[in-house]
């Protein structure tokens, strides 16, 4: 019996060892990283959908994802827009068009694969105007002769004359012929890739590295790499300054020009604090069921403009928010310091103290119209601490499409009054008369005592949005409408507001014990409930999306996929940063749905926008041909005219016999069928 306790726990251990070292093994996204060639100082790379698929399938968004509905849904539009895209480019260009399947193909291929994308500085040819070497590397593992067959049809289409190839070691590279940068690209075992300016293929040696280097990824968490961002702010900075300060012109006014706007981009930089920016890193993979996305900004910790504006969070906040709030968001910004920022950075960038003056008599003279004082005035009386959340729609009856509350702390509760009633005074004069659009100041009692000062214009009213403010202890509260404004106060004046604030929630509560110290900025949000309203809001979108399209004769799904169901598996979010000794850091957990639902509303609006556009396809690709048609036809009357005492050529022709024109040169893209004139005469 204790043989086979012991062998049982053994076994426990092994398992678990087993899967501490899957965890902690490098993603195909860093081991890439680690093959970039020395001096690489910006990359971004992803692991590839083969093996990020079972951690996808795994998460919220993935089951979502992969439900039947939405496959089918998502497969009618892909083949729906691929279609009318293959049929415009080809009427423009039938051999273009034709490479549309192949292109589809080749990317989806692609996507299935681990990839990276980096620059890097060359050493020793400080003489050069760019050097820097950009590559591309792909490992094609068991989809190689896949992409390599869609990039010989590309070659193909793009002209095989125009490629030589390129011994890199015991390997056979493409390259563009007569190519001002070179542009090499082709296999290396398995790994495909694509070099600019990198003409000795130095990238490679990278690639012959049986371990991969240390890469920066490794001091932030590997959850398999959806994206993984990593870039030298120091060496980047340096890059964009020497590309500007290499931009030549015959006249030396425009180039004396460009000198100092260099100058002015540094001291705009250093004043922000921005030039002692080190570096910036990304990961973003998935934990079980969550996306998790991290960020670390490296500043030392002597941190100078912006930074200095920013400072802790006032935690205590969380108390005065509703817990049926469905989206919190809180900061602290020293608002008043940052205006002192910007404006002394106006002050040092005026080309004269008129040009400086003119722009503080302009701010006083906006100050004077709107009855008001910025800096002395509203920013002066800020504390800097706020928080803002919403409602979803028919938390209260008199608001049915929700509302939104922001709180801030105030040091001058007077003085902000003061200037709140200056405005509204401003405001109103300036409508005046006019019923339909002016404004309108009244009080509305609330059930604590205190009394908001409501600003009602007729057509926001109409849609149940009137903002509002109260003066509460310290904070000022402003929200979309009264009652939600008494709500948010009978919360700030509760005896136990911990008791029916958001921390009440044992989501909220237990995620809050996680928080790091020194935190900055912090968000939530009940993704379940705010998804299930943003596809109602995108079910509304989405007629004018399908109308567009079927304009064009594009049929789209006429109704959006029954999922609201499932949105209940997407639970809550969370992003938050914090400062530390290394610099400012940032992650997020949760489904990602925000971004999801973002870009499928996005896109619907897209293919609202886009879709007529798609009726133009056809003349534009014309034009362009024809364009290019002419441009060779000029190119070669101008040959023949230096070789003939400034004749014209007696027909276009001679010069495809004698001057290498393509035949195809001479024939529009816009002649009919049917036509056997010539198209250019």
């Amino acid at each position: 019996m204790k043989t086979h306790c012991e062998l049982g726990v053994k076994l426990v251990v092994i398992v678990c060892l087993l899967g501490s070292y899957a965890w902690a093994a490098p993603s195909a996204a860093e081991r890439l990283a680690g093959k970039c060639p020395d001096g690489t100082f910006a990359f971004v790379a992803t692991s590839g959908f083969d093996q990020l698929d079972p951690a996808f399938d795994q998460s919220s968004i993935g089951r979502l994802w992969n439900g039947p509905e939405v496959q089918t849904f998502v497969t009618q539009i892909k083949d729906s827009i691929l279609t009318a895209l293959e049929k415009g480019i080809a009427q423009g260009d039938p051999q273009a068009g034709q490479m549309v399947p192949t292109i589809k193909t080749l990317m989806e291929e692609v996507f299935a694969c681990p990839r990276l994308a980096g620059i890097s500085d060359i050493a020793g040819d400080s003489n050069q105007e760019f050097p820097y070497r950009i590559f591309v590397m792909i490992e094609g593992q068991t989809h190689k002769e896949q992409i390599k067959t869609s990039i010989e049809k590309i070659e193909g289409v793009f002209g095989t004359e125009k490629i030589i190839n390129k011994p890199m070691g015991n390997f056979t590279f493409h390259a563009v012929k007569e190519s001002e940068v070179p542009v090499v690209w082709g296999w290396y075992r398995d790994t495909f890739v694509f070099l600019v300016n990198d003409e000795n293929g130095d990238t490679l040696k990278g690639l012959r590295l049986q371990t991969p280097k240390p890469t920066p990824l490794s001091k932030l968490t590997n959850n398999g790499d959806i994206a993984a961002l990593y870039c030298d702010v120091q060496k980047f900075s340096s890059m964009i300054t020497n590309i500007i300060g290499t931009i030549k012109d015959d006249s030396a006014a425009p180039q004396q020009e460009v000198t100092n706007n260099l100058s002015e981009f540094k001291t705009v930089l250093q004043m922000l604090g921005l030039n002692n920016v080190k570096s910036l890193t990304l990961r973003a993979g998935f934990d079980r069921k969550d996306v998790i996305v991290e960020k670390w900004l490296e500043v030392p910790a002597l941190r100078t403009g912006l930074f200095t504006a920013i400072k802790p969070l006032d935690l205590t906040l969380l108390d005065k928010v509703d817990s049926r709030a469905t989206t919190v968001m809180s900061f602290n910004i020293d608002t008043a310091g940052m205006y002192d920022l910007i404006m002394q950075i106006v002050d040092q960038l005026a080309p004269s103290p008129e040009h400086r003056d003119k722009i503080h008599s302009a701010i006083a003279g906006m100050e004077g119209q709107w009855n008001v004082k910025l800096r002395e005035g509203f920013l002066h009386s800020l504390n800097g601490p706020m928080i803002g959340y919403s409602f979803p729609a028919m938390t209260v009856p008199q608001s049915p499409m929700g509302g939104f509350v922001l709180t801030a702390k105030l040091k001058d509760s007077a003085l902000f009054t003061q200037n709140m009633q200056g405005l509204g005074q401003a405001v109103s004069a300036m409508f005046q008369g006019e019923s339909q659009k002016g404004l309108t100041i009244t009080s509305q009692p609330l059930d604590s005592g205190l009394t908001a000062t409501a600003w009602m214009f007729p057509q926001a009213a109409l849609l149940q949005v009137i903002p509002n403010w109260v003066i509460v202890d310290d904070c000022v509260v402003i929200s979309s409408h009264p009652a939600i404004t008494n709500m948010a106060v009978t919360q700030s004046k509760a005896a136990d507001p911990g008791k029916t604030s958001i921390r009440s929630l044992t989501s909220f509560a237990m995620m809050q014990s996680k928080l790091p110290k020194n935190l900055v900025y912090l968000h939530y949000s009940n993704t379940a409930v705010n998804a299930k309203q943003g596809y109602v809001q995108l079910q509304q979108l989405w007629p004018i999306a399908t109308a567009g399209a079927s304009g064009q004769g594009i049929m789209l799904p006429a109704m959006l996929p029954n999922i609201q169901d499932k949105f209940d598996q997407l639970g809550q979010s969370w992003s938050y940063a914090w400062m530390d000794e290394t610099g400012i850091r940032s992650r997020y957990q949760g489904s990602g749905a925000e971004v999801s639902i973002g870009s499928v509303a996005g896109a619907a609006m897209g293919v609202a926008i886009v879709m007529p556009a798609l009726s133009k396809t056809k003349n534009i690709a014309q034009r362009v041909v024809s364009g290019t048609n002419l441009k060779g036809i000029g190119i070669a009357c101008i040959l023949y005219a230096n070789d003939h005492d400034d004749q014209f050529p007696p027909n276009l022709e001679i010069l495809v016999k004698d001057y290498d024109l393509a035949e195809k040169t001479l024939i529009s893209p816009k002649r009919p069928a049917d036509a056997k004139e010539p198209s250019y005469i």
